[in-house]
């Protein structure tokens, strides 16, 4: 990966056809930071790096029935449910 300076920055970009835009991503050579994935919290995401070593992160919303939701608890709680 390209080296971060002071000058580094993320974007995050939704976009609708994630993984048809990550096929043409990575047949056009661009350098992938985080290949692309179903999160839990329900989008379909991947990640690039540019010359510059900006990261730039886009993603999906998926269809409900293509969530995978997983509860976190936050060190020291509960869930809620």
């Amino acid at each position: 990966m390209s080296k971060t300076q002071d000058h580094s920055w993320f974007a995050y970009l939704h976009v609708q056809d994630a993984s048809g835009l990550y096929d043409e991503i990575v047949t056009n050579g661009v350098e992938i930071w985080h290949t692309l994935e179903d999160k839990p919290w329900g989008m379909r995401e991947f990640a690039v790096v540019t010359p510059d070593g900006h990261r730039i992160v886009f993603g999906e919303i998926l269809p409900n029935e293509d969530i995978k939701r997983e509860v976190i608890p936050l060190r020291g709680t509960k869930p809620l449910i």
